[in-house]
């Protein structure tokens, strides 16, 4: 067990995060055709977070907007940051000192006692994802970082974040962004590192202090934890229940100011946003659409319990009724919050995030209640037709966007193929733009007015995440046994056919 010395107020939480990682295997390396803050060539790891925007005005703008909403964040938080900032110019500044003294031209040229006689101030935070260790999907990754941030705030360690299973770092998604909280670990060169950082992660001759050793304790100046999976609603509630003042929900602002778009992600998610599929234009100060529109996430392939030991996962050919119920009834939830919300019965466009393409291209096409096809709208510019959510209030059928054609691989299951000829199923990825549309369809998730989410953490974490939706959310769907799942369905359509 390690920060034996933390306050009391964390103890629930499991003490064995912080157990030592062991030495991952080589992964088999995956094409990376991003940019990331690779230090390949040298130099110093900028504390300013260099930010490849190629327009001098945006990262200003983007800076000052970061400023902005920290004023959002609880004082301890806001405090943190400064001091975060603060031990990464100074770790900077000791580099460069020591590059000149070593006449080196990168950290690799730096004697390994003179690292470590020099880097005793510091310490460091590291939540890792490396081979050999189960890290989950995107929420299961994502969702504690509250709860890093309280542990790296009371311990006085620096937090970092770093993903190296699969040859797939965290940066190829996203950076840390300008006047954030710059979380980003230099990539290593093979056998050692390009900075010091790396070298105290990596470094064989430092590993009495890294977290690759199998030391446990207080003591050791750079720590890992690979356990990701921490309740998020309660590291949400830490958050918020250690400030000085009542602010809105600070999750979602100290996510945004840790986290926007990598350079060749935000390019992917404009051109995707301007598609004729979904016609939105990308605000690239804010991250965040002009056009607001609502979002749903539906986990149609969800494992229900059948019978002892038994699991069902609904497919569109195996279970079309209880499928079409689940999406139909996920977007009848989410129209209903946001009228009650905004007391409004003019629907934005939704945004449909699955797990299933069958569900994203039934509710666009084919729903009798939302599809084009199934009457809401027989041609593009006609009127859509109304539909009864309650007793007393009727809409027009909202225009439904969705990605149909796209793949959405599981992060933690993928099989890395070399190229796409090798392609043979949804879990073969030869390259991290193949994980995309997962991260796309969070980002949808987080930029939307108002949220509807099912099973699973995925759609919470949406929820959690975004800021224009922090007054509108509802879940439309907890049951987890197929028989129950199904009566509901039977039942809804019933309900529909009366309606009409």
């Amino acid at each position: 067990v390690l920060l034996a010395s933390a306050s009391t107020f964390l103890s629930g939480f499991r003490t064995r995060a912080y157990n030592a990682v062991a030495k991952s295997t080589k992964p088999r390396r995956i094409s990376n055709n991003t940019d990331t803050s690779d230090t390949s060539t040298g130099g110093t790891r900028s504390s300013t977070n260099s930010i490849q925007t190629g327009d001098g005005d945006l990262a200003s703008d983007q800076k000052s907007y970061i400023s902005d909403i920290k004023n959002h964040l609880p004082a301890w938080l806001q405090t943190y940051h400064s001091w975060h900032a603060n031990q990464l110019a100074k770790l900077d500044e000791l580099e460069t000192e020591l590059l000149v003294a070593a006449n080196g031209r990168t950290a690799a040229d730096i004697s390994s006692d003179v690292i470590r006689n020099r880097t005793q101030q510091f310490r460091f935070l590291v939540v890792v994802c490396l081979n050999g260790v189960t890290c989950g999907g995107l929420s299961d990754r994502i969702k504690a970082i509250p709860y890093w941030l309280i542990r790296a705030n009371q311990t006085n360690r620096i937090l970092l974040l770093h993903w190296a299973k699969n040859d797939i770092p965290l940066e190829a998604f996203w950076e840390p962004p300008p006047g954030g909280l710059n979380w980003s670990v230099p990539r290593p060169k093979e056998g050692g590192g390009s900075s010091v950082l790396s070298r105290l992660l990596y470094d064989e001759t430092l590993r009495a202090h890294s977290c690759l050793s199998k030391r446990r304790g207080d003591g050791r100046q750079v720590v890992c934890s690979h356990h990701q999976t921490y309740h998020f609603e309660r590291s949400r509630d830490d958050m918020e229940k250690y400030r000085t003042e009542l602010h809105e929900n600070s999750y979602s602002y100290a996510f945004h100011t840790m986290f926007q778009p990598s350079h060749k992600f935000s390019a992917y998610l404009e051109r995707t946003l301007q598609g004729p599929d979904l016609g939105l234009e990308l605000d690239k100060v804010r991250y965040a659409t002009h056009t607001p529109y609502l979002a749903v996430h539906i986990r149609s392939k969800y494992p229900l319990r059948w019978k002892k030991g038994e699991l069902v996962r609904p497919s569109m050919a195996g279970d079309r009724e209880v499928v079409q119920y689940i999406a139909d009834h996920a977007i009848d939830k989410l129209v209903r919050k946001y009228v009650d919300v905004t007391g409004t019965v003019r629907i934005p466009p939704i945004y449909v995030a699955s797990d299933s393409s069958d569900v994203v291209r039934y509710l666009k096409y084919n729903s009798t209640r939302y599809g084009i096809n199934g009457g809401s709208a027989a041609e593009l510019g006609e009127p859509r037709r109304i539909l009864n959510i309650s007793e007393d209030i009727q809409i027009q059928a909202p225009r439904i966007m969705g990605l149909e054609s796209l793949v959405r691989p599981h992060i933690e299951f993928i099989n890395v193929v070399a190229n796409e000829a090798e392609k043979q199923s949804e879990k073969d990825v030869a390259s991290v733009s193949d994980l995309y549309p997962a991260f796309l369809d969070l980002w949808m998730l987080t930029a939307s007015r108002c949220i509807a989410s099912g099973v699973g953490g995925y759609g919470r974490l949406g929820y959690f995440l975004s800021i224009a939706s922090s007054d509108c959310y509802t879940v439309h769907r907890k049951k987890k046994k197929y028989k129950d799942v199904q009566a509901d369905a039977k039942e809804y359509r019933q309900s529909i056919v009366q309606s009409k």
